[in-house]
């Protein structure tokens, strides 16, 4: 507790030149007496502290004064340390020299137990100037201009900067946006042709919490769940506190996601079909969506023109095999992804989705909203049927045009069964 103490005096007198013993105590919590005990203490160790009675008086540092480093602890000197150089790697700037002048005033030989290296990989270094431009920018309170890449494509954006925030391995720009008139914020890797303008800003306010900046609010909640061999991603990019384990081994993740700006349908896609979105509906019809395009894209390129979905098969390092744990073979699991000829939603191994012959048994070329008892359930066109399903994918997919929606359904509707039949006739 002394030795906090006398930091803490140290400290007030360096930050505001002068205080008097009264106000250290009360800060502190201790006596005046306690005070003036730790001053001759000080004192004694080679800081000088100068005391002035009357008034305007009080206590105050002998100019010049620095800080010697021996008033730290061993442990906090290797705190400050670790974190002067984990600042330079999240920087892109050489720590080296100040390393090696606060070894000095600790008098530690240098010690390379640690390496702290924040670049992606495959990019040598930093990323690039992007960080000091913004962070001279920011200081000097002057705008940028640059191109970014976003969700929607590429737009010019003038920005008043206002702070460099480190989140999620990434860094990103927080800002008045002046093309948008609004606080937003920018991912620095998807920043282009950054440039630093002569126009000067005032002050700006703080920003609005990181989490807020795609909508404004809160993002919705999202509940998806993942398969147990796919735990070791799920550890690695989710909060521990989100994760469920349920009783079979799988995981089952509760968390607030962007879901309006196309990127969380790229994310889950990349489990290859392993990831199931629980909630809400509104995701799990776009992910559908997506994953048709997906296969409208590379159907072409099936051998059975007739019923191209058919052969598709699900990744098998997605599942979990009875016998052989997560090492497993496409012969192992022979689990297929279809595509419902009508319509094209997926159809998973869930009897309920499938449609139904006279008999009852399952049809499973057509899901049970296209064909029940033997028969479509309502007599159409395809282009019928296009435009009965574009209100969807553009509810899915905010943004979406009707002209677009119905161009990518053209594309592939033809090679579903239902309307290539209907083509042959």
């Amino acid at each position: 507790m002394k030795s906090s103490r006398l930091f803490h005096i140290i400290h007030r007198l360096l930050r505001d030149g002068r205080a008097t013993a009264p106000v250290l105590a009360a800060e502190l919590e201790v006596s005046v007496r306690t005070i003036y005990r730790d001053v001759e203490a000080l004192c004694e160790a080679g800081v000088p502290i100068i005391t002035e009675q009357g008034k305007g008086g009080g206590l105050s540092l002998m100019e010049g004064f620095a800080l010697p480093g021996t008033l730290m602890t061993p442990e906090e000197q290797a705190q400050l340390l670790l974190a002067v150089k984990s600042a330079g790697a999240l920087t892109g700037t050489d720590s080296s020299a100040l390393m090696l002048k606060l070894g000095g005033l600790f008098r530690q030989q240098g010690n390379d137990w640690l390496a702290v290296d924040l670049s992606r990989w495959g990019c040598a270094g930093g990323d690039d100037q992007r960080f000091r431009l913004l962070q001279q920018a920011i200081l000097d309170r002057r705008c940028v201009r640059f191109d970014y890449v976003g969700a929607d494509g590429a737009s010019q954006r003038t920005v008043q900067p206002a702070k460099l925030v480190y989140k999620a391995s990434a860094w990103y720009l927080q800002g008045l946006c002046l093309t948008r008139q609004a606080f937003r914020t920018f991912k620095l890797s998807r920043i282009r042709s950054l440039g630093i303008t002569d126009e000067p800003f005032a002050p700006l306010p703080e920003p609005p919490p990181i989490e807020s900046f795609a909508t404004g609010t809160l993002y919705p909640e999202v509940q998806i769940r993942f398969p147990a061999s796919l735990a070791f991603r799920v550890y690695d990019e989710f909060d521990g506190d989100s994760i469920m384990e349920e009783t079979d081994g799988s995981l089952t993740v509760t968390a607030r996601m962007p879901i309006d700006d196309g990127w969380l349908y790229g994310y889950l896609l990349s489990f290859g079909g392993a990831a199931q979105v629980l909630a809400p509906e509104q995701l799990k019809a776009g992910l559908a969506i997506h994953a048709r395009q997906m296969a409208a894209r590379y159907e072409k390129d099936c051998p059975h023109p007739q019923n191209q979905t058919e052969g598709v098969r699900l990744s098998p390092v997605c599942w979990d095999h009875p016998q052989k744990g997560n090492i497993i073979t496409q012969e192992d699991y022979p689990m297929e992804q279809k595509f419902c000829q009508s319509c094209g939603m997926p159809l998973g191994d869930a009897q309920e989705v499938y449609g139904t012959e006279k008999d009852g048994s399952l049809n499973r070329d057509y899901c049970i909203y296209c064909y029940k008892d033997g028969s479509f359930t309502g007599e159409m066109t395809m282009e019928e049927m296009i435009e009965y399903c574009i209100p969807f994918t553009m509810e899915a997919r905010p943004g979406m045009t009707w002209e677009a929606a119905k161009a990518e359904m053209e594309s592939y509707f033809p090679r579903l069964k239902r309307w290539a039949k209907q083509e042959k006739q």
